[in-house]
């Protein structure tokens, strides 16, 4: 009963210097703290410690909880942030796009038509300064 307590103690005592992601990660690590302890533990003399393996971490439902809510609001925030930079990527291309048509006009006129030839079930008339008049059409 002594050994199982002492044992016990031990893991408790490297448990709460962790953090929860820490303890369930780094399982293998944790064992190995554990065992440390045990060896240099004077109150366990004539024992012959091989290894130590935590088999499964239970946590109380509120822990689980409190954990299941901090991974989900993770996952958001990575979202959130994923999300930003492809916002920025798309605006540093518009303001590249916006810079070339400022200093080579053609090639607004030339993605005009690129999209008016893309254009499905619309009719346009183009004059010969390259304004657009739509005459029939769906939106």
């Amino acid at each position: 009963m002594k050994i199982s307590m002492t044992i016990l103690f031990k893991l408790r005592e490297v448990i709460s210097t962790l953090e929860i992601d820490e303890i369930l990660i780094n399982r293998k690590n944790l064992s190995d703290r554990v065992k440390n302890l045990l060896l240099e533990d004077q109150s366990l003399t004539g024992l012959s410690i091989h290894s130590v393996d935590l088999k499964d971490i239970m946590l109380s439902a509120e822990m689980k909880k409190v954990f299941t809510d901090a991974i989900k609001v993770r996952k958001e925030a990575l979202n959130s942030l994923e999300k930003a930079r492809g916002e920025m990527a798309t605006l540093r291309s518009l303001a590249n796009a916006a810079k070339m048509m400022e200093k080579n006009p053609e090639l607004v006129k030339l993605r005009l038509i690129q999209t008016i030839e893309s254009s499905q079930g619309n009719t346009f008339i183009l004059d010969t300064n390259y304004q657009v008049k739509e005459v029939s059409g769906e939106k």
